[in-house]
């Protein structure tokens, strides 16, 4: 509070993971939240998370979801913080149902230039809410919050690919997609296209639809919520992955050239890494690292 007092420009920083380094100061100073890395509580039966700006993504999800909640939006990497979630607002591959993080924000602590700290919530000051999410740290230093998180039955999602022969075959999946995940905003929803492709094969590519599987769609010999695996450690990869998108991975990948998603794809995922699985069933700890 001091150090807000005190210095007439900072820079706020949290887990520094912004594409667009956020974070680089233009004079005056930077201050690094990551000190601040407390969940503070978790009530299990509603859900509601209080958690200080500096804790990762990766931290609740490690911690609830064994519990059978989760977060309902994690971006590209659960290895972001609380505060930098909330100041970019950041979103899912579930976006046009669940919508972005600020909708499941509750309410939030700020500091302020004055040095006090105030509650902001939808209901209570919402001007000041709304202006804060995805605010980028002008209006203050977000310090702590609570989220609602999302009851879930498992700890997998069940993956469902098309493969798509053009760019009006892709758009036309995605916007059938947008349409079911408006209804049910757990579902999430992926295109990878080639790049490389032209002429009538032009945005051809691979669409996937995600959704939470329950304990039903899994077999006796899959825990339904997966174990912590070491982030060392090296698996096999599914396709297609990270810039390896191309017409063999296309035609090698699980699923049916047609309007009707099917194909269930064997795949896992934990810390980023994906795991082949005879299941159809993906981690949903890091379903961001799928791409889904």
């Amino acid at each position: 509070m001091d150090l807000v007092l005190a210095e007439p420009r900072i820079t706020i920083r949290g887990a520094g993971k912004s594409y667009g380094d956020a974070a680089l100061p233009c004079g005056g100073i930077v201050l690094d939240m990551m000190s601040q890395a407390r969940i503070v509580s978790f009530d299990q039966s509603s859900g509601v998370l209080v958690a200080e700006a500096g804790v990762l993504l990766k931290d609740i999800i490690e911690q609830t979801l064994p519990l059978g909640w989760n977060l309902p939006v994690i971006p590209g990497t659960e290895r972001i913080s609380v505060g930098g979630a909330i100041a970019g607002d950041v979103h899912r591959k579930n976006h046009p149902g669940a919508g972005s993080f600020a909708r499941h924000v509750l309410w939030l602590a700020l500091l302020r230039s004055d040095g006090t700290i105030t509650e902001l919530s939808p209901a209570r000051d919402a001007d000041g809410f709304w202006s804060t999410v995805g605010g980028m740290g002008l209006t203050g230093v977000i310090v702590r919050a609570a989220l609602q998180l999302q009851r879930v039955d498992t700890g997998w999602v069940i993956r469902n690919r098309l493969r798509t022969r053009s760019l009006d075959e892709s758009l036309g999946a995605m916007q059938d997609l947008a349409i079911r995940q408006e209804a049910d905003p757990a579902q999430f929803a992926i295109a990878w296209l080639d790049a490389r492709a032209s002429g009538g094969s032009l945005g051809r590519g691979i669409v996937d639809e995600c959704y939470p599987a329950s304990s039903r769609d899994l077999p006796n010999s899959v825990a339904p919520f997966p174990e912590r695996r070491d982030p060392m450690v090296r698996t096999r990869r599914s396709l297609p992955g990270p810039d390896v998108v191309s017409r063999a991975t296309i035609a090698s990948a699980p699923g049916r050239p047609d309007d009707d998603l099917g194909g269930a794809v064997s795949a896992a995922a934990a810390s980023g890494r994906r795991v082949e699985q005879p299941t159809g069933a993906v981690d949903q700890r890091t379903t961001s690292g799928l791409r889904c």
